[in-house]
C-alpha cells in the first residue's frame, strides 16, 4: 500500500497461474473486477500501474479475456500512485476503460478533474457513457437500483443533470 509492486512475469507466465482465476470468473459471469496497483513491465513494456494501463485493462482484460463487466480501481489514495497527479490518474484510468475510480476521499476533486478532462476533450463523453452503461447494467442485474434506466444516457434528462451540476 505504500509503493508500486513490480511483477516481472511474462504474459505466458501470468496465463499459466495468475490469470487462471480471472479467466474462470469471466467464464462464469463475474460482473466486477478490481484492478490492482502493480507494474507488469514484461507485459506492458513500462512501469505504469495496471490500474491505469490501457494494455492491461483494454487490451488484456477486456479484449483478450473478453471481460464485459465493470472495472474498478483499487483505492487511488494508495502510495503506489504517489508519482501521478489526480489528472494523470483520471485520464489514464478512464481512457484505459476503467468504469469506477475508488477513492476514500476527495471525491469532488476527482469529479471536477474528470469534468475538466471531458471539457478539454482528453476523455470522450462516449467513454464516460460506456462506463455509465456498464454500471447501470450491473445495478439492474443486481437489483441495486430499481430506478436505473439505460435509456436516460444522452437523453434530455441526462443533459439536465449535467447542466444542473455543471
Amino acid at each position: 500500500h505504500t509503493s508500486l509492486p513490480v511483477v516481472n512475469k511474462t504474459k505466458a507466465q501470468l496465463n499459466n497461474l495468475e490469470l487462471i482465476p480471472f479467466k474462470s470468473a469471466i467464464a462464469n459471469g463475474i460482473e466486477v473486477i478490481m484492478v490492482a496497483h502493480l507494474a507488469l513491465p514484461n507485459v506492458t513494456g513500462n512501469y505504469e500501474p495496471s490500474s491505469l494501463s490501457k494494455t492491461i485493462i483494454s487490451d488484456l482484460l477486456r479484449n483478450e479475456l473478453g471481460f464485459k463487466g465493470v472495472v474498478i480501481t483499487d483505492d487511488l489514495g494508495m502510495g503506489a500512485l504517489d508519482n501521478y497527479t489526480t489528472e494523470q490518474i483520471c485520464k489514464m484510468a478512464i481512457n484505459a476503460k476503467v468504469d469506477m475510480l475508488l477513492t476514500g476521499g476527495n471525491q469532488l476533486t476527482y469529479f471536477n478533474t474528470i469534468k475538466s478532462l471531458v471539457e478539454r476533450g482528453e476523455i470522450s463523453e462516449s467513454t464516460i457513457d460506456e462506463a455509465v452503461t456498464r454500471i447501470i447494467t450491473l445495478k439492474q442485474n443486481s437489483n441495486l437500483n430499481t430506478m436505473a434506466d439505460k435509456s436516460v444516457i444522452g437523453s434530455s434528462k441526462h443533459q439536465a443533470v449535467i447542466n444542473k451540476i455543471g
